[in-house]
């Protein structure tokens, strides 16, 4: 393959790889802000909240694939491993700039990937930690 159509292949998977992040993340937060009296009224984030414990095995399992999802997914354009697609193959230069200029966004993403979703830290225990709402 040459390394034209191996940039192409990248790029395309990377464009879908990005929307399916921000569809994950919207998902998760959309449902986690739909129960927020700061960002809906009272009425409205009670009526949400009794659906969503009405069918709290669905939603939470949603809420939490799509968290985990979104955290997954978000990380594959950094990885540095010889056989995964990565960004680095496209514009390293730029790539690099980017991980600098958002460097304590990254490493909370991927301490939770680490300590949370693609293994359990022992610290973690079996019931995980708290992820804190986002500010919107």
């Amino acid at each position: 393959m040459s390394k034209d159509k191996n940039k192409k292949e990248i790029a395309d998977y990377f464009r879908l790889n990005i929307f399916e992040a921000f569809s994950a993340y919207n998902t998760w937060k959309m449902l986690h802000c739909s129960i927020s009296r700061g960002i809906v009224s009272k009425e409205m984030a009670d009526r949400y909240l009794e659906t969503l414990n009405y069918h709290n095995d669905f939603f939470q399992t949603v809420k939490k694939n799509s968290l985990i999802s979104f955290v997954m997914l978000s990380l594959h354009a950094f990885d540095k491993r010889d056989d995964s697609f990565s960004l680095y193959e496209i514009d390293q230069f730029e790539l690099e700039k980017f991980i600098s200029n958002n460097k304590e966004v990254l490493e909370k993403l991927k301490m939770l990937r680490h300590k949370l979703f693609a293994h359990r830290d022992n610290e973690a225990g079996s019931r995980g930690c708290k992820i804190v709402c986002v500010k919107v």
